[in-house]
Formats: structure tokens, sequence, C-alpha cells
């Protein structure tokens, strides 16, 4: 288990410094799981004890959102005036997410079947 928190967290500090270093504008976490996908895929797979300690981290983050809670009962007076804009921004931008995401899926998959003309079923195996 050190050893798997070890590569967790050198991976979390390799994002922060990533993001400090080239002033990215995103959270240095997620430039950390994307460094530590990257690296899975390189290692093809995490090792049992890599495994085993991500598992025993997702059967108690519900433990890691009660800092979030309390963030939200110490704000509860803002949220009551501003909840309703941000509701709001939320439901705009996930809409806006999703359409993004169909319309990439649709011009990606035209693209796929054109340099693939080969496969008629879309699966994009050859036959």
């Amino acid at each position: 288990m050190p050893k798997a928190m070890a590569i967790l967290l050198l991976m979390q500090l390799l994002g922060e410094c990533a993001v400090r270093l080239l002033h990215m504008p995103v959270p240095g976490p997620v430039v950390g799981m994307m460094l530590m996908f990257f690296w899975l895929v390189w290692m093809q797979g995490p090792d049992k004890e890599v495994a085993g300690t991500v598992h025993v981290l997702l059967q108690n983050l519900t433990l890691l959102f009660v800092p979030a809670g309390v963030g939200i009962m110490e704000h509860g007076a803002r949220l009551q005036k501003e909840g309703w804009g941000i509701i709001l921004v939320l439901v705009v931008s996930t809409l806006l997410t999703m359409m993004v995401t169909v319309v990439s899926y649709h011009y990606l998959s035209r693209w796929v079947k054109r340099m693939n003309p080969s496969s008629g079923d879309g699966s994009g195996a050859r036959s």
C-alpha cells in the first residue's frame, strides 16, 4: 500500500507542477490523473498493489465528499441567493458538453468510415 500511495501522490504532484510551470487552466489533479492514465497504459495496467489500494480508496470515496458538504453548509446563504444561477449554468454547460460530444462523434465516425471504406458494418474490422 505505501508504494501505491506514493505512485498516486507522485502523479498528483507531477500534475500540480506541470500546471504551475506551464500556466495551464486546469486543476493539477486532473493533469495528474491523465499522467496516471498514460503510465498505466505504458505499464499495461496496474499491478496488484496499486489495484488493491485504488479499490480501498474507491470503497471509501464518500469520505472525500465530507469537506464539500461542509463547504455547502458554510455557504448556505450564498446558495440561497445565487443557487438558481448556479443550477442554470450547470444545466447549460452539461447540455453544451453533450451537444459537442455528439457532433464530435458524428464527424469522427464519418472520418473513420472515409479512412476505412472496406468496413461495411462500421466496426472498423477489415474483411
